[in-house]
């Protein structure tokens, strides 16, 4: 866990030096030669170590939670040491302006905090629920604190979710993308192949079956691969891990669990399973947790048992 941890601790001090000092002319040159839109206004997204913002959005939106939940399941300089990565992760990620990060990683927390922490649901609630008062309380007085344009712009971007339907892209996906992707599963119940959706359709449209075929939504560009069945196993597989890793019960496996759920929700409303850096970081967090084979393997590390867990059956 210790190099996925240096992974993600780098990744972040690079993406919170780009937020607050800025960019080299190799970064913008790679920003502005991708794919990946780059802009939120006048205020570019960062990337971290990652080649796009998309990148950095998938690694942060995963991992940011796991990082809490194997905290919550810790104690000593352990527990310290993964509080300060996700803290660190977790303010790179905001100040990433990547949206979509920032939904799933919020919504994974809660969900894994409500359904696998650790003692009595409602102290649990009680725990978190104050902790989180408290931290969006000191947020609130750091923005109305602070001038600087990032700033104000993540908190303009965040507070967009709480009224989506003035949202262009949001009315977007719903009006055109979605219909689009979901006709040519219609069209090609069996798939359209490999490359028919997503950044290689947008890189060879000359060559691709539909031509450039954009989905945000990871599921769909599966199912527009590999069609209905496809698409259902992919959904199954991920569900399957998921609740198998939360059966196993162990200190790597639970925040292992909390990365698929996260990317899962990510992968709503972006494409987010054709990047393959963050993936690949994802893949080995979530092999730790297949891995592990005791919950007192280090039992200077653990806190106690939960008292109960809810487990998909």
């Amino acid at each position: 866990m210790a190099t996925v941890v240096v992974v993600v601790v780098g990744n972040a001090a690079f993406s919170l030096r780009q937020a607050t000092i800025g960019f080299t002319g190799a970064e913008m040159a790679e920003i502005t030669a991708g794919l990946s839109t780059y802009g939120v206004g006048d205020t570019i997204r960062t990337m971290g170590l990652l080649p796009t913002n998309q990148d950095f959005g998938l690694l942060a939106a995963c991992l940011t939670p796991a990082l809490f939940m194997s905290a919550a399941h810790t104690k000593g300089w352990y527990r310290t040491w993964l509080l300060v990565a996700g803290v660190a992760l977790a303010a790179a990620m905001a100040l990433s302006l990547t949206r979509t990060s920032l939904i799933a990683a919020v919504a994974a927390l809660v969900i894994a905090l409500a359904l696998w922490g650790n003692g009595d649901l409602v102290k649990r609630l009680a725990k978190y629920g104050s902790i989180a008062a408290v931290s969006t309380v000191a947020l609130i007085l750091m923005v109305q604190a602070s001038g600087n344009e990032r700033v104000i712009t993540a908190v303009d971007r965040a507070l967009t979710l709480t009224d989506l339907t003035g949202d262009r892209s949001f009315n977007d996906r719903l009006a055109i993308v979605y219909p689009r992707a979901i006709q040519a599963m219609i069209e090609n119940p069996f798939g359209a192949g490999s490359g028919s959706a997503g950044p290689m359709s947008q890189i060879r449209p000359d060559i691709a079956p539909l031509g450039e075929l954009t989905t945000d939504n990871g599921f769909l560009m599966i199912g527009v691969q590999l069609g209905w069945i496809g698409m259902v196993v992919f959904f199954a597989l991920l569900v399957s891990a998921m609740a198998w890793l939360v059966k196993k019960d162990t200190f790597y496996a639970i925040s292992a669990a909390t990365a698929i759920l996260a990317l899962m929700i990510a992968m709503i409303t972006a494409q987010y399973w054709t990047l393959t850096a963050p993936v690949c970081v994802i893949a080995a967090w979530v092999g730790l947790g297949v891995s592990s084979t005791s919950k007192t393997a280090d039992p200077t590390l653990l806190v106690k048992p939960r008292e109960k867990l809810l487990v998909i059956k």
